[in-house]
């Protein structure tokens, strides 16, 4: 076996100064957005969920494009991912098929429908189906609409290019080590070990290249944390704390805050048992796999369901999602056979590790399955996905009709039956997200239509 090699000076120091300047740089921008928050007088800043939803609509279309990818590349998808291709393929890969159509639907589809109902997610679109037909927004407005193609288009192209590059990983790995396996020698005992080792043991002669590499991780990581958590809070709070609570700003700051952190102690409790489970990729893909499928269904109803109302919506999402988390669960710890493995050799590794070489030859032998596995867990995460969105639509749809009720209108409005007036001039006020309103303030704030440009020519 080799020797241990551990991080150097140089290393050490790449490491430390990238690391702090990222920090820096990112503790500077959050003071610098406060103090210009408190001057401000006359409302020209956003409110915190329109900040934390969108930045404040203040960066450039590609910022926020790359931004999509920081989300997508972090340690489970550089280290994870390459590991994952290393021991049983690249047939991961068929995920990025779709990308070109989930491109379109939301270019086509999802960006146009957001806009003109003056939303921010898709639950409002769920909501608003069963309750308040809202006013239609015009899509006259080429600049904003122009602006969210270009962040979907180009955000598409970086990840395809992105897990491109990650493939192109897995088969260097896989051709470095193609006659010295490393988890047959010994050396690793997880197919995730596969990068940082050979990180130790191949690049150890290049000068600061491990430190480079575990600063870009820890920054990428950060930003997909930072990314996932604000996003989980942002979502939480204007889609099921503010429709019913008026909170003040420094309030809903508060809660966000707190909603954050509690995203990001869940977060961090599972990647605590994720070593205790099995691959990284592996469980990302089976957990992924049970929320992907309901709510896929809940697009899919927003979009072409009007008649299915909120609650059908809701329960069935949760109960399919509840299912399907039990499937992922209970699969994990059965003993169905796992999928087979790239069979490795050791004809080209040093002497002493072949000593070894016959009992780590069992390891591929291993997984078979040796005892009675309940049928539903021999379903592959792969197909879960696509059975679960069929779940949720079929349960939303029979709930939906089993909860109808006789509809009624208020000024105009088709409003719910078991609402009250004010309880509906509320929603109607506060369910427009700030997204709606402080696009419209600045709208009003910074461009002059032509009758008003036309009336100051005349007073002037």
């Amino acid at each position: 076996m080799s020797s241990e090699k551990s991080l150097d000076t140089a290393d050490c120091v790449v490491f430390g100064v990238l690391t702090a300047v990222g920090y820096i740089v990112g503790i500077y921008f959050s003071f610098s957005r406060r103090r210009q928050k408190l001057a401000s007088s006359d409302g020209d800043v956003p409110s915190a969920d329109f900040e934390a939803f969108l930045g404040g609509q203040s960066l450039p279309s590609v910022a926020l494009a790359v931004s999509v990818v920081a989300s997508v590349a972090n340690g489970m998808n550089v280290v994870g991912f390459v590991g994952h291709y290393y021991a049983y393929g690249f047939h991961a890969l068929w995920i990025l098929a779709g990308t070109a159509f989930a491109t379109t639907f939301a270019v086509v589809v999802m960006i146009p429908l957001l806009y003109r109902l003056g939303v921010a997610s898709i639950f409002q679109v769920i909501y608003d189906s069963g309750h308040v037909e809202p006013p239609l927004r015009s899509m006259s407005d080429l600049n904003v609409t122009e602006y969210m193609f270009r962040i979907a288009v180009v955000s598409s192209v970086f990840v395809v290019f992105f897990f491109f590059l990650v493939g192109v990983a897995g088969g260097t790995i896989i051709y470095w080590y193609r006659d010295c396996d490393p988890l047959l020698s010994g050396a690793i005992k997880s197919y995730d070990q596969v990068v940082p080792y050979y990180l130790k043991e191949s690049l150890s002669e290049v000068t600061a290249m491990r430190g480079l590499f575990l600063a870009g991780l820890l920054g990428a990581t950060t930003s997909t944390v930072s990314s996932v958590v604000n996003s989980h809070a942002a979502t939480f709070y204007i889609d099921v704390i503010a429709p019913y609570y008026k909170l003040s700003e420094e309030k809903a700051l508060i809660v966000m805050r707190l909603l954050a952190f509690a995203s990001g102690a869940i977060m961090t409790l599972f990647a605590i048992a994720v070593p205790a489970l099995g691959t990284a990729t592996r469980l990302f893909l089976n957990f992924y796999a049970s929320a992907s499928g309901p709510f896929s269904a809940l697009v899919i109803l927003a979009v072409t369901s009007p008649w299915v109302n909120s609650k059908g919506a809701a329960w069935a999402s949760l109960v399919v999602c509840a299912f399907q988390i039990w499937h992922a669960v209970g699969r994990s710890m059965s003993s169905v056979a796992k999928p087979p493995v790239f069979p490795g050799t050791l004809d080209r590794c040093p002497a002493p590790e072949n000593i070894t070489a016959e009992a780590a030859r069992n390891l591929y032998n291993a997984d078979g399955q040796s005892a009675y596995v309940f049928p539903l867990y021999r379903l592959s995460f792969f197909w879960s996905s696509f059975f679960g969105a069929l779940m949720t639509i079929t349960l939303a749809v029979v709930l939906s009709f089993a909860t109808v009720s006789a509809p009624r209108t208020l000024n105009g409005v088709v409003v719910s039956k078991n609402r009250s007036d004010d309880d509906e001039r509320t929603k109607l006020g506060t369910e427009l997200t700030p997204v709606y309103k402080e696009r419209t303030s600045s709208d009003r704030r910074h461009c002059k239509t032509p009758q008003s440009a036309q009336r100051n020519g005349r007073s002037s």
